[in-house]
Order: structure tokens, then C-alpha cells, then sequence
């Protein structure tokens, strides 16, 4: 494969964040085939990451600034993919705690993030990460 989406590694990382226990659900698979659909991902490209994700890896973020702006764009692509928001709130906050926020944590901006989405109207990265920073304020 010579030329690969933009997205192409990030997303084989979100691949593997989702399927590496083995134990993930069907919602959860059809959430990583509308992500990687939005992506811009070719059919290829998707079960190439299929059957290779467990090679890439997951590089910590060091920052809570850097976690937030990454999460705003996860949370961005995946709004509105799903019927199940159980499901989909489940699938958020595992790739929350990859993301390296704390477990704690994490359930409260999963709610803020699909609170400020859910308003339906446009969100910037930058009012995003002001809010989740403030919400508790």
C-alpha cells in the first residue's frame, strides 16, 4: 500500500485500544467502521488495520492540553454514529483512559463532552478544552 489516509496510524491505534482484550462489542465495531469511514479510510486500508492493529503503538500524552484537544476530535468524529449511547459512552471512556486521563475522571468528561456536542451547534477545540477545564468551576 503506498499512499495511506492521513489517519491511517492513529486510527490503527484507536483500533487497537478497541479490540485488543478481545472482548468488544458488536456497537463498538460498528462505532470503528463509521470512525474509520469518516476517517476517509478505503475498505483496504480498514481490514489491512484489521488484521495488523496490535502493531501500533499508543503514545502517551503527556498533557492534559494535549489529551483534551485529542479527545475533542475523537469525540468530534464519533458524535451522533450511534443509537446506543451507553455503548457509545462505554467506548469514550476506554479511549479516555488510554488517552491517559484518570479513571476517576474520565465518566464526568465523557457526559461534559456529549453535553457540548449535543447542542447542536458548532464546538471550537479551543471553547471545548476551555469548558472541560472549567466544568467543576
Amino acid at each position: 500500500m503506498d499512499e495511506r489516509s492521513e489517519y491511517y496510524t492513529i486510527f490503527g491505534s484507536i483500533m487497537k485500544i478497541t479490540l485488543k482484550d478481545g472482548n468488544s462489542t458488536k456497537e463498538e465495531e460498528r462505532i470503528l467502521q463509521a470512525f474509520g469511514k469518516k476517517l476517509g479510510l478505503s475498505s483496504s486500508e480498514y481490514f489491512d488495520l484489521l488484521e495488523s492493529y496490535d502493531k501500533f503503538k499508543i503514545t502517551p500524552l503527556h498533557t492534559r492540553k494535549a489529551r483534551l484537544e485529542n479527545f475533542y476530535r475523537v469525540v468530534d468524529v464519533v458524535y451522533n454514529n450511534t443509537d446506543d449511547l451507553k455503548n457509545q459512552i462505554k467506548w469514550l471512556e476506554r479511549m479516555g483512559i488510554a488517552m491517559g486521563f484518570n479513571p476517576s475522571n474520565i465518566k464526568y468528561i465523557v457526559l461534559k463532552s456529549l453535553d457540548l456536542f449535543k447542542s447542536g451547534e458548532a464546538i471550537s477545540e479551543s471553547v471545548y478544552v476551555e469548558e472541560i477545564n472549567t466544568m467543576n468551576s
